[in-house]
């Protein structure tokens, strides 16, 4: 399966067609766990004319820019703009991350109900986000030696120090910058030495209490969603004309 996994969770029935209306183009198919209240989607593209696929949940689900939404660009103090000047002043760009959250925040409007949104790997991307009715509730992500949270109405941002002895002048002052922001507490710097948490903020952004995101999905593990056939049943289906 690859270590790449992105998926739309939800822990009530969601309205799967309001949200595949919302993201053209892509094939989907909608999960419900067999003996626990929790429901997935999941988007592909096939790759050809064969209709190939790497396997489920592991295909970006959306095209690039489609989920860019502009309604906070007018709230400084909205997280993903403090997010924003916080990254933008240390030169760190989101690439794809912001959109996970954007995407979030669209298919909860959609179905006007609670979505959790994951995507990670094992390498760069790593993020979760709880948005309701299209509100933003939470999310975390991490990108280079930054690890960003919003929660309880409060940005945190947590320097992760690998001690790469070519960029520990480059990290210190990245730290130094941070410090001079005023917008997000900035946590005591990590030790990255054995490497990235797996699945760092997908696993602490999970916020249903009726199983762990390692129990229902194996995030945190090498084998996510590695349960799907024996857990899972398919409930809905949808192939673009």
């Amino acid at each position: 399966m690859g270590y790449f996994a992105n998926a739309l969770v939800f822990n009530s029935p969601p309205d799967f067609d309001a949200i595949v209306k919302i993201n053209p183009g892509r094939f989907a198919r909608g999960y419900k766990h067999k003996s626990k209240t929790f429901w997935l989607l999941d988007f592909w593209l096939p790759r050809g004319t064969i209709r190939r696929r790497v396997g489920p949940f592991c295909d970006p689900a959306f095209a690039r820019g489609i989920f860019c939404d502009s309604r906070f660009e007018s709230e400084p103090l909205h997280p993903i703009n403090i997010l924003l000047s916080l990254l933008q002043a240390v030169d760190v760009s989101l690439d794809v991350d912001l959109e996970y959250i954007h995407f979030a925040i669209a298919a909860s409007r959609a179905t006007k109900n609670k979505v959790f949104c994951f995507a990670a790997d094992d390498n760069d991307l790593d993020v979760g986000v709880n948005a309701s009715n299209g509100d933003l509730l939470s999310f975390g992500l991490r990108r280079d030696c930054i690890s960003f949270v919003f929660a309880n109405n409060r940005c945190t941002f947590t320097p992760i120090n690998l001690f790469d002895e070519d960029n520990q002048e480059e990290f210190h002052h990245t730290l130094e910058k941070l410090k001079t922001m005023g917008n997000a507490e900035i946590s005591e710097i990590r030790d990255g030495m054995e490497g990235q948490q797996l699945f760092e903020h997908p696993v602490g952004q999970w916020q249903f209490e009726n199983g762990t995101a390692e129990e229902i999905l194996g995030l945190g593990t090498w084998d996510p969603l590695i349960n799907l056939d024996d857990d899972f049943e398919i409930v809905f289906e949808f192939e673009p004309q």
